[in-house]
C-alpha cells in the first residue's frame, strides 16, 4: 500500500479532531464538564484515549476548543446579517435566527449554559465569550438606534438576555412543551415587525419564520439569510 500523502494525513487528522470534538460537545452538554472524563469522550468518539492528547493538551483545552468552534460557526450568520441595509429587516432576521439557533444548536446551548456557571474560573473562555458578545451587542445597539428605539444600549442588553433565557427554558421544558414560535411572534410584535401581507397574499421581508417554520421542528439545516444590498430597504 502506498504511503499517504501530506494532504491525506491532514484530512485524517481533521476528521479525527472533529469526531473527538463532537463527542466532547455531546458529553459536556449532557453530563457537564466535571462529570465527563477523557476516557468517556474516547469511548464516545471510538478512538484511543492517547489520541485525544495528540490534539488537545488537557480536558480544559478540549472544552475551550469546543466552545470556540461553536462560536466560529455563528460568524457567517453574523456577517450575513450585517449585509442587510434595512435595520428593521436586520432586527427581524436577528430575532428569527436567534430562535432558530436555539433549536438547531441545542447541544451547544446546553454546553454554553453550563459553562457560564463556572466562567469566572476559565479566563480564556471568559475573554473569548465577552469579545463575541461585545461585538454582537454593539451591532444590535446600532440596529436599534437606526430604528429610533429609545435607550438602544439598554434595549440591546434586554434582547440579548431574553434570548439567553429562552435558550435555557427551551432546554428545561423541551421542544414539545415550550411555545418558542409564539414567543418569537410576540417579540416581533413588540418591535412592530409582524408579517405584513402584500396584495398577492404573500408576506413581506426575507425572514425565515413562516416559509421555514418546519425547521423549528429539529431539522439540522444551517440558517440561511436572503440578504439585501446595504442601504436598500
Amino acid at each position: 500500500m502506498a504511503p499517504k500523502t501530506k494532504e491525506q494525513l491532514e484530512e485524517i487528522r481533521k476528521a479525527s479532531r472533529k469526531v473527538i470534538m463532537e463527542a466532547a460537545l455531546e458529553l459536556f452538554g449532557t453530563r457537564g464538564y466535571d462529570g465527563t472524563s477523557i476516557e468517556a469522550i474516547a469511548r464516545k468518539a471510538g478512538v484511543a484515549k492517547g489520541l485525544i492528547y495528540n490534539y488537545f493538551r488537557s480536558k480544559e483545552e478540549l472544552l475551550e476548543q469546543v466552545v470556540f468552534e461553536g462560536f466560529r460557526e455563528f460568524e457567517p450568520v453574523i456577517e450575513q446579517l450585517l449585509e442587510i441595509g434595512d435595520p428593521r429587516e436586520r432586527l427581524r432576521q436577528f430575532i428569527e435566527i436567534s430562535a432558530q439557533l436555539i433549536v438547531e444548536k441545542e447541544r451547544f446551548y446546553r454546553l454554553y449554559t453550563s459553562t457560564l456557571l463556572t466562567i469566572h474560573t476559565r479566563k480564556r473562555l471568559q475573554k473569548h465569550i465577552a469579545e463575541y458578545f461585545d461585538r454582537m451587542l454593539a451591532e444590535l445597539e446600532k440596529t436599534l438606534a437606526e430604528m429610533g428605539i429609545e435607550h438602544p444600549e439598554v434595549e440591546a442588553y434586554t434582547l440579548s438576555s431574553l434570548f439567553d433565557g429562552l435558550g435555557l427554558d427551551y432546554m428545561i421544558f423541551g421542544a414539545e412543551n415550550f411555545p418558542l414560535r409564539q414567543i418569537v411572534e410576540n417579540i416581533l410584535k413588540k418591535y412592530g415587525l409582524e408579517d405584513r401581507e402584500a396584495p398577492d397574499g404573500s408576506t413581506s421581508g426575507n425572514h425565515i419564520s413562516r416559509a421555514n417554520a418546519e425547521r423549528f421542528n429539529g431539522n439540522n439545516t444551517e440558517p440561511r439569510i436572503q440578504t439585501q444590498q446595504r442601504g436598500t430597504p
